[in-house]
C-alpha cells in the first residue's frame, strides 16, 4: 500500500521550487566515503580534505567524523583549499578541529607535489583554520564577509553582512586566541576584495605576518639566503577545473555547481543551457537526490530547454524514493489543488504530511494554508497555530511565507491564553521524523 501511494504521489509537477545552493565538498579517501564507521574501525582514515567552497554539509560530515572519532586516538591530518564559503559553517568545523587537537596544512593529498601549486585558504576557511592548534598553511586571505542576493540571477549582488556576524566573527576568534590584528586585517578590507598573505621562503618567518598570527608554525628560518630567488605568486585553477577535480573524485554535487554555473546570467554571465542541462543530467544519474529533483522540474518547465513530461515524471519518481521532502510536498500540494491530475484530499495529506515530517518549511506551510481553507481537517486552534507558527520561522521570506503569517495572526486573535500555550508548546516539542539536507527556496520570493 505504501509503495502505491509513493508512486501516485510521483507525477508531473510545474510549479516547483528551486533549491538551496549546498555544496558538500569534504573529500575523503575513498572507502571512507561508501561507510565512514568501518574505514574509522580499520585505520584507513589518513586524511580529510575539505575543497572548495565551505557551506553547512561540510560542518554535518566533519560532526559525523567526529562523533565516530576514538577519544584517546590522534584526529587526521586536515589539508585546507579553499576560497571560503558559510562563516557559521566554519565556525562548528573550527570548534570540531579545536576540540580534536587538529592539525590543518596546505595542499591537495590527491595531487602529486606540484611546484606551481597555488595554496588557498581565505575567507571563511581561515576560520576553520584558527580551530585547529597546530596550522602550516601556505596562504591565508582576509576580507570582511558578505552575502549574496538573487543568486545566479542578472541582478545578483554582494551585500556586507550585519554588526551581529561581524561580532560573532570577533568573538570566535577571541574564543580561539588568534591575534587580534587577523579581524583588524578583515574588517578593514572590503568584501569585495581580498588581503592574501603568501608563506614566502625568501623571507625570514619573523618578516611575515602568516608566520607571527600562527598560521605558517613551522619551517621557518630567520637567517635566509640574500641569492634565493623570489617566488612567484603560482596561477590558481578555475571554478571549473576545481568542479572537474571534485568530480573525478566522487563529488558528484560539483556537477551540479558546474550546471548552475553555466545556467547563471550573474555578472553579465550568457547562459549555456545545454551545458547546464548535461551537467545537472550527470549528478541526477549518479543519485544526487536534489539535482533529480531538478530534472523534474527543468524537464517539465522547459526552462533550460525542451520540455519532455515523461522525463519529467522519471525524475519525480526518483527523487521520492530517495526520500526528497521538497518533492513530496509539492506534489501533495497539486492533489490538494487538483493541478495537473485529479483531486484527491488524502493524497495530498499523505504527501505533505511525509514532507513534514522530513522537515521541509514549505510543507509546514502547506498545513497551515489547508487548516486556514478548513477543508481538509477539523478546526483545531493549537494544532492550525503549530504549523503556521513552523512555517513563520523557518520558511523564506516571500509570498508563501506572508500569507502563512497572515493566518497565524488570524488565529492568535481568536485563542486564549491557555490555548497559546498548548500551541507554543507544540511548536517547541516538534522534532521532524528526518531533516532533510536539502530545503526549497522559492523562485518567486
Amino acid at each position: 500500500m505504501f509503495r502505491k501511494l509513493l508512486i501516485l504521489c510521483v507525477i508531473l509537477i510545474t510549479e516547483i521550487f528551486f533549491i538551496s545552493k549546498s555544496n558538500a565538498f569534504v573529500i575523503l579517501p575513498e572507502d571512507c566515503s561508501k561507510d565512514l564507521e568501518k574505514c574509522i574501525l580499520n585505520d584507513n582514515l589518513g586524511y580529510i580534505f575539505i575543497f572548495s567552497d565551505i557551506e553547512h554539509p561540510d560542518k554535518e560530515q566533519i560532526a559525523a567524523i567526529d562523533v565516530a572519532w576514538p577519544a584517546n586516538k590522534p584526529f587526521p591530518k586536515v589539508y585546507l583549499e579553499s576560497n571560503g564559503g558559510s562563516i557559521l559553517a566554519s565556525f562548528e568545523i573550527g570548534r570540531v578541529l579545536r576540540k580534536r587537537a587538529a592539525y590543518v596544512e596546505s595542499g591537495n593529498p590527491l595531487k602529486p607535489f606540484d611546484k606551481h601549486y597555488a595554496p588557498r585558504c581565505r575567507s571563511a576557511c581561515v576560520f576553520i583554520a584558527a580551530g585547529a592548534t597546530k596550522r602550516q598553511l601556505g596562504n591565508i586571505g582576509l576580507h570582511d564577509g558578505h552575502t549574496i542576493t538573487n543568486w545566479s540571477k542578472a541582478d545578483q549582488r554582494a551585500i556586507p553582512i550585519t554588526g551581529r556576524v561581524r561580532n560573532l566573527m570577533k568573538l570566535y576568534l577571541e574564543e580561539m586566541g588568534i591575534d587580534p590584528a587577523i579581524f583588524n586585517a578583515i574588517v578593514e578590507t572590503n568584501f569585495d576584495d581580498m588581503r592574501d598573505y603568501y608563506f614566502d621562503r625568501t623571507l625570514a618567518g619573523s618578516d611575515q605576518h602568516i608566520v607571527r598570527w600562527g598560521f605558517h608554525q613551522f619551517d621557518n628560518p630567520e637567517k635566509v639566503d640574500e641569492d634565493t630567488p623570489t617566488q612567484p605568486v603560482p596561477d590558481e585553477p578555475t571554478f571549473f577545473e576545481d568542479m572537474r577535480f571534485a568530480i573525478d573524485h566522487g563529488i558528484h554535487s560539483a556537477s551540479k555547481e558546474l550546471a548552475y554555473r553555466y545556467a547563471s546570467r550573474a555578472n553579465g554571465r550568457k547562459p549555456n543551457h545545454e551545458a547546464a542541462m548535461k551537467a545537472m543530467l550527470y549528478a541526477a544519474i549518479m543519485e544526487d537526490v536534489s539535482a533529480q529533483h531538478m530534472m523534474g522540474h527543468l524537464l517539465g518547465t522547459g526552462q533550460w530547454g525542451e520540455k519532455n513530461i515523461k522525463e519529467s515524471k522519471h525524475w519525480f519518481l526518483k527523487a521520492a524514493h530517495n526520500g526528497f521532502a521538497g518533492s513530496q510536498n509539492n506534489i501533495g500540494w497539486a492533489y490538494y489543488k487538483g493541478t495537473g491530475v485529479r483531486k484527491s484530499l488524502p493524497l495530498a495529506v499523505h504527501c505533505i504530511t511525509r514532507s513534514a515530517d522530513g522537515g521541509e518549511p514549505f510543507a509546514y506551510g502547506s498545513l497551515c494554508e489547508m487548516h486556514g481553507a478548513g477543508d481538509v481537517f477539523p478546526y483545531n486552534k493549537q494544532e492550525a497555530y503549530k504549523w503556521c507558527k513552523l512555517a513563520s520561522l523557518e520558511m523564506p521570506f516571500g509570498e508563501a511565507r506572508s500569507l502563512a503569517v497572515k493566518i497565524l495572526n488570524r488565529y492568535i486573535a481568536r485563542m486564549t491564553e491557555d490555548e497559546l500555550s498548548v500551541g507554543k508548546a507544540s511548536v517547541e516539542s516538534w522534532q521532524p521524523l528526518k531533516t532533510s539536507k536539502f530545503k526549497m527556496g522559492n523562485i518567486e520570493d
